[in-house]
């Protein structure tokens, strides 16, 4: 912002720099699925940032919930380490859960660099993971139900936050899910369906590198033994068709 001053003897400029800072930053949880199973699991769930400004601090508080409900422990909990590795924050010095709370699954994800001092810089704007966050799912949970991850204020350290270089301001919060859900027979991007995504997904794992179906027998969708362009083909003709289901030929 300038202001400019016209008097007899001159005129005086005055510029203030970062007066106004215009935020569309935002927190985001991804949604996965995971399977029933006759053991717990444990799920990875990434968290997303994108930032306009760089950023010295963050506090992520969140709670999850079952079917709309609050539950403890002995459903799923957050487990009491983050992982950073090949993250954003994989050099931040201080990254924490306060509080933790596992019987009401209440957290605050506490992320922080000493501000230039010895050490690290503060994040510089973009996009990416910002952490990844293991989840306990136990073996109770039955298919079909669907845990939700929302951030929350009341009786947290602090609301959503991010401090940058001018002050402390506040982002939108992108909720997740985990899904628990059986297996869909040649569903391999698991999104709860069978389109031609699945048969792209073969595409780019046979022929570009692509991530393998987990587990990798899943992408052999006509049970030859083989992953090939044959299970892309069974695929399709399933889809569009009429050809018989997946993994039932």
């Amino acid at each position: 912002m300038n202001l400019t001053v016209d008097e007899p003897k001159g005129t005086a400029t005055e510029v203030l720099k970062n007066l106004v800072m215009v935020t569309a930053d935002t927190i985001g949880i991804d949604s996965v699925r995971v399977s029933t199973s006759a053991s717990y699991q444990i799920v990875t769930v990434p968290v997303y940032i994108h930032n306009q400004f760089q950023c010295g601090g963050m506090y992520v508080p969140f709670q999850v919930k079952m079917n709309g409900e609050t539950v403890s422990y002995q459903k799923i909990r957050l487990l009491s380490t983050i992982s950073t590795e090949g993250t954003l924050s994989e050099y931040f010095e201080d990254v924490s859960i306060t509080p933790y709370d596992h019987w009401t699954n209440r957290y605050g994800i506490s992320i922080s660099t000493n501000y230039g001092g010895v050490g690290s810089e503060f994040l510089q704007p973009g996009a990416g993971i910002l952490v990844n966050l293991d989840f306990k799912v136990e073996a109770a949970v039955v298919d079909g139900s669907i845990f939700t991850i929302d951030t929350i204020s009341q009786n947290m350290n602090s609301p959503l936050q991010l401090s940058s270089l001018y002050g402390v301001y506040y982002p939108e919060f992108i909720g997740g899910k985990i899904f628990v859900k059986d297996e869909i027979c040649g569903d391999l991007n698991k999104d709860l369906k069978i389109n031609i995504l699945d048969a792209v997904y073969i595409i780019q794992y046979k022929y570009k590198n692509g991530p393998p179906p987990e587990p990798v027998s899943a992408g052999d969708i006509n049970l030859d033994g083989t992953i090939d362009l044959a299970d892309v083909i069974y695929l399709i003709n399933y889809k569009y068709k009429d050809g018989p289901e997946p993994c039932n030929p």
